[in-house]
């Protein structure tokens, strides 16, 4: 890092220690796209009123990932006492509001910003610096932001978290005699922000939206099946894929030169011979993370992908790994969250 990087990211630093503004630290995916984990302490407290009344009252703090109520991931940090605390037990509260700030790095001016969550229950309408920007459904999803805020300042980011249950009334089977069953009130098992949540930026405009990687140990190459979204043009596009290891040295580099299409989503495949890969194995899962940059016909991006370089296949009975017969057997994973309070 140059030394203007180094004093934009010391001034940042300072922007946000004067702010109050909590930081989380930030991920350089490429030259071209960028990501700021946002879990942790988020403040909160119930929704009462119209759904698009700001809050007002005394905040408490829950963690995200984290569900008020009920659910294997971490419950409420602090809770208030007075206003909409009163109103009735958190258990039975179905919306409530989370709020956190983050500084949107000055390298992100120019593209398309994101808030994105990998689990909600069950909905959140997303208010960026008071801005309505979009809703999300559960599972997941992602909502785009960028109307909303500005790179190198603070952004207040606000959720309209909702808990509904899908239907009223739920079937239950397998009771004490096999052909017994009944209904009962839909219940969810947790209620909140459930999963990780982050802010990601992406190149405006045509992009590279999604990269396949697909290893061949018996054929000695690397495809990739390259998803392309947006383009308004068409035109020769130059694809370039490095590999590079843990160390940052690149290991090996190709090129290919392909003609696009104008369209809203198209895939590209490539392939290159890739002679003697590190293998990923069971007792060596070495990593290799692939960087795509393409240019031409509007495009300009650099995507990431990590992948381990490996090949699973059958022969008869036999499952084989990498060319070496492996043995499979159920195992049950402890869940990380099994003794949360």
């Amino acid at each position: 890092m140059g030394t203007m990087r180094l004093e934009i990211a010391a001034a940042m630093l300072l922007a946000v220690a004067a702010a109050g503004v909590c930081q989380s630290p930030l991920t350089i995916t490429s030259s071209r796209r960028g990501e700021i984990c946002l879990n942790g302490s988020w403040r909160f407290m119930p929704a009462v009123g119209p759904a698009a009344q700001a809050p007002v009252g005394d905040w408490g703090q829950i963690p995200v990932p984290g569900s008020w109520a009920g659910g294997p991931v971490p419950g409420p940090i602090a809770t208030g006492k007075q206003g909409p605390w009163a109103a009735a037990k958190l258990t039975d509260v179905g919306r409530v509001w989370h709020e956190t700030t983050v500084l949107v790095p000055v390298d992100w001016q120019g593209r398309t910003v994101l808030l994105d969550l990998s689990r909600v229950s069950t909905d959140a309408v997303v208010y960026a610096n008071g801005v309505e920007c979009g809703r999300i459904e559960w599972p997941n999803g992602s909502v785009d932001i960028t109307k909303a805020v500005k790179a190198g300042e603070p952004a207040t980011l606000r959720l309209l978290v909702m808990a509904v249950p899908e239907g009223q009334d739920v079937a239950v089977y397998m009771g004490v005699g096999n052909d017994q069953t009944w209904t009962q009130p839909a219940q969810l098992a947790s209620r909140g922000i459930i999963g990780e949540a982050f802010l990601r930026s992406l190149p405006a405009g045509p992009r590279v939206s999604d990269v396949f990687v697909r290893p061949s140990v018996r054929q000695k190459r690397l495809a990739l099946d390259v998803e392309v979204s947006g383009l308004k043009q068409a035109g020769l596009v130059g694809l370039t894929a490095r590999l590079v290891n843990e160390s940052g040295k690149v290991e090996q580099a190709f090129d290919a030169e392909k003609q696009l299409a104008a369209a809203d989503t198209q895939t590209v495949p490539l392939e290159w011979p890739r002679p003697n890969p590190r293998l990923w194995d069971t007792d060596r899962p070495d990593l290799c993370a692939l960087q795509l940059a393409t240019r031409g016909a509007g495009l300009d991006d650099e995507y990431p992908q990590v992948f381990g370089f490996r090949e699973f296949w059958l022969e008869g009975l036999k499952f084989l790994l990498n060319g070496t017969e492996i043995q499979l057997r159920p195992v049950c994973l402890w869940d990380e969250w099994n003794n949360a309070a």
